[in-house]
């Protein structure tokens, strides 16, 4: 039973399969025990899809080739058996999650092309894949963009029951980066049947919905002060920085609009006079000046008033930048009386 299972291997890499020592099943199996019943009260749904379509979990070791590990496998011609390796039951809770939700979205599209091919590329037309340091087939990569897919989905909803979890934030980003890397490549090069086409399609909308719920989930009170400080403000950070940067937004809004700026024992004012100081102070933040300045005017600031920050910050951090600031801040002044939110 051993040297048939232990004949599958990769599309790029190859590795030989050896049995893991006895003794060791009762950890494994504890191991796998508490995956699943973190897939079962993260994700209902997808447990119980899981239980019905993998048949049996198959545990083996193998050496590391060339750098490289296998930490979990599956295989058309053993369609409903899931492989992990040993190590990775050794792994934090999250990777073991990781590789589970993995290999069982390999199972559904393997149970998929059993009725239609999805991909038309031959496999001898190989292109980058980001989960991998070698060119793949366009089924490796169609593979990869779905298995990301998945576990974007299912982190999205850890991320949700607990917003502290950092590590699952890391893993959800991550994934959805990945995604979208392999999307770009099966959009520009990829040859798929009807099916094919609307099922990645699907994936890729769904992904565009959980890649900005964090924006749509922002509350009132975070949305009245950012539209406070420029009314075009979320349409920005929406279409313009969440695209190129979603962690860096996320912890920008965090950090200012949900922490700073509504604590209580500074006024809105206040705090606001302490942010331009510091931006004068630094240098170079002309673009961030640009955008607080206009705020500032938003929130009944005048001409004068920055002018004051300016004589008391030209004392601590010199002329010169205080002299730059002025200009921007009068630019930023011209703005605002034609009510380009837009331009800051």
């Amino acid at each position: 039973m051993f040297y048939f299972y232990s004949n599958i291997n990769d599309d790029v890499y190859k590795f030989k399969y050896t049995p893991i020592k006895i003794g060791r099943e009762d950890f494994i199996k504890e191991k796998l025990d508490e995956a699943f019943r973190f897939i079962s009260n993260t994700d209902y749904e997808l447990y119980i899809e899981i239980m019905n379509i993998v048949d049996e979990f198959f545990i083996f070791k193998t050496q590391e080739n060339d750098g490289e590990v296998v930490y979990s496998g599956s295989d058309f011609n053993k369609l409903g058996t899931v492989f992990i390796n040993e190590k990775t039951c050794n792994s934090d809770l999250y990777f073991l999650v990781d590789k589970i939700i993995h290999e069982s979205a390999h199972q559904i599209l393997l149970s998929i092309m059993i009725h239609d091919e999805i991909i038309l590329n031959d496999d001898s037309e190989k292109y980058p894949s980001p989960l991998r340091t070698g060119l793949r087939t366009m089924n490796g990569i169609y593979h990869a963009a779905f298995v990301l897919y998945r576990i974007a989905c299912f982190f999205n909803k850890v991320v949700i029951s607990n917003p502290d979890d950092n590590n699952a934030r890391i893993i959800f980003r991550k994934n959805i980066s990945q995604f979208k890397d392999c999307y770009s490549v099966i959009s520009e090069k990829g040859r798929l049947s009807v099916l094919g086409k609307d099922f990645i399609d699907g994936c890729n909308n769904d992904i565009s919905l959980l890649d900005m719920k964090f924006i749509d989930s922002l509350d009132e009170k975070t949305i009245e002060i950012m539209e406070k400080f420029n009314g075009d403000s979320l349409r920005r950070l929406r279409n313009d920085l969440y695209p190129i940067a979603p962690n860096l937004v996320e912890r920008l809004i965090r950090g200012i609009y949900q922490d700073a700026y509504q604590r209580d024992l500074l006024t809105t004012r206040e705090r606001h006079i302490a942010t331009l100081s510091a931006l004068v102070a630094i240098g170079g933040a002309e673009r961030q000046l640009s955008f607080q300045s206009y705020a500032a005017y938003k929130m009944g600031f005048t001409k004068e008033d920055l002018e004051e920050i300016l004589i008391q910050n030209s004392i601590f951090s010199g002329f010169t930048r205080a002299m730059n600031a002025a200009v921007i801040f009068n630019e930023t002044w011209e703005k605002f009386q034609k009510g380009n939110d837009s331009e800051a």
